[in-house]
């Protein structure tokens, strides 16, 4: 049985690619900041505290199990950039990034029940940088206009019309929409369980 803790469309998605088949447990966490706390400690903590709120949820389960969490942050200069309260915070985010490079991390837990075991867990991360054009607030309007923001670290996708404002990304792709495909099979290859992948 593999479990992905996450009600994110978009890790939905690519984890799809990647094995044939799981279920959606959503894991209900307090992802506020703890002071003092670097983005990459918060990141990979968020991660680890989804793989405990999705076993909590499992209980007793009696069969063999792998639960798939992950997090994802935009981060600028130490400082965490979440999802915007409303548009004007969003236009406030998009401001900062524009004309700078950010780095978008992605934490992955990956918890394995086998044989009536106890759990065992490991995590790892991606780091993405990834570089905005110079915009203008025409510029930040109109890329807005068309995109859900309300939902995404950094208040943008590079799915959603990313080339109005993003110039380059250095390094994986699938980590700035908010799954590193790469990570998690390296991952799993290195748990000995990359049988599950579709294409191993």
């Amino acid at each position: 049985m593999i479990i992905l803790g996450s009600s994110s469309p978009r890790r939905k998605e690519l984890l799809s690619h990647l094995v044939p088949s799981f279920e959606i447990i959503t894991a209900d966490i307090d992802e506020s900041v703890i002071p003092g706390e670097l983005p990459l400690e918060h990141c990979r903590r968020l991660a680890e505290e989804k793989a405990a709120a999705v076993i909590s949820k499992l209980g007793n389960v009696k069969k063999d199990c792998l639960s798939i969490t992950s997090d994802t942050i935009v981060t600028a200069k130490n400082k965490i950039l979440g999802k915007p309260k409303d548009r004007d915070d969003a236009f406030e985010i998009i401001s900062f990034l524009s004309g700078r490079s950010h780095q978008v991390i992605t934490a992955v837990t990956l918890s394995l029940l086998k044989n009536r075991n106890p759990w065992t867990s490991t995590t790892g991360h991606e780091i993405t940088e990834v570089t905005f054009k110079k915009l203008s607030a025409a510029d930040i309007n109109r890329y807005l206009d068309l995109v859900h923001f309300s939902d995404k670290a950094g208040a943008y996708a590079i799915q959603e019309h990313g080339e109005m404002i993003i110039e380059t990304i250095n390094g994986s792709q699938s980590n700035v929409i908010g799954f590193p495909e790469n990570l998690f099979t390296v991952m799993l290859k290195n748990m000995k369980l990359e049988e599950i992948l579709t294409h191993n």
